[in-house]
């Protein structure tokens, strides 16, 4: 269950990862997000940053991600979709 505050965390994060021209950019707000938890909790979220992760060329990154979510969040057709394309 997500709190309204989850929720603007989300976003603020979804928005920040837009942002990221570089890994390290990347993987700086990936560890702030696995801080908060809230990775574990959007799959919306987690298909950003396979997407991110893939953009940027970093294959391996993203299937780590995608390795790491819960069964719950593996049935998240953006998550899917993040990590076929």
């Amino acid at each position: 269950l997500t709190t309204n505050n989850d929720q603007s965390l989300f976003h603020y994060f979804d928005h920040i990862l837009g942002l990221c021209l570089t890994a390290q950019q990347c993987r700086q707000v990936h560890a702030q997000v696995l801080l908060s938890d809230l990775i574990y909790r959007s799959g919306s979220l987690t298909a950003s940053f396979v997407s991110v992760y893939s953009r940027l060329g970093l294959l391996l990154d993203a299937r780590n991600v995608f390795e790491t979510v819960s069964l719950v969040l593996r049935s998240d057709l953006r998550l899917w979709n993040s990590i076929l394309k």
